[in-house]
């Protein structure tokens, strides 16, 4: 903490008060250092359809969840929720509520102010994100079923999107033409 305060050029005293522990303030910096990633994706967005950016998100998000330094700090962020549990507050997979969030930025663009569908924004953009993000990322690390090349992902997030959208009449029927409109 000397080292960091020094490097800082602030004192242990003002980093204990912000941060609060040792454990905190590691915390704080790979959640700082993981910006560099998460910031250039929000920032290219492209024009287009809501199904372009929302494919586009989660490309860039599959590809950064995969890449070797952020499954290092996820795997530490689970190393230290598991031997320090009251110290922790549960963390999502790396990135998951910056996806989530952008992911929901772009539904509410697309949809009508004040609509009916507003309130389950949150829930379709999570839904979004696991069905384009986490699934397949699970598949590629753990299942070892899918492989982790640009063709083969874009190809899963494609597919997966043209699946969502043919479901759709048929998950309406009865229910009114409430999501289709």
């Amino acid at each position: 903490m000397e080292a960091i305060a020094a490097a800082a050029q602030t004192s242990k005293r003002t980093l204990y008060s912000r941060f609060g522990s040792k454990l905190a303030l590691l915390v704080a910096a790979m959640e700082h250092s993981l910006a560099r990633y998460l910031d250039p994706i929000a920032a290219s967005v492209p024009r287009g359809s809501t199904r372009k950016k929302i494919a586009y998100i989660a490309r860039r998000m599959l590809d950064l969840s995969l890449q070797g330094d952020v499954v290092g700090i996820e795997a530490l962020i689970i190393w230290l929720a598991n031997h320090n549990p009251g110290m922790m507050r549960a963390q999502p997979a790396i990135g998951t509520q910056f996806g989530i969030d952008l992911m929901q930025t772009i539904l509410a663009e697309a949809s009508e102010p004040n609509s009916e569908e507003a309130g389950d924004l949150p829930f379709l953009a999570a839904f979004l994100f696991d069905a384009l993000v986490t699934v397949p990322r699970q598949r590629i690390l753990q299942r070892h079923d899918l492989h982790n090349t640009t063709r083969t992902k874009a190809a899963y997030i494609e597919r997966a999107l043209d699946l969502m959208a043919k479901a759709i009449p048929f998950l309406n029927e009865g229910r009114g033409n409430r999501l289709t409109s």
